[in-house]
């Protein structure tokens, strides 16, 4: 199943990438970030 490893990485990486996107904006406005997190 050679497929499923780079979608597995990618699937990992994801809650790091959130983490740091809304890390980023939370310093502006909470609910803003959170806002942007989900429709971006």
């Amino acid at each position: 199943m050679p497929d499923n490893q780079p979608q597995r990485v990618a699937v990992d990486a994801l809650p790091e990438i959130i983490t740091r996107y809304l890390d980023a904006h939370r310093a502006r406005d909470t609910g803003t970030a959170i806002t942007t997190g989900v429709y971006h």
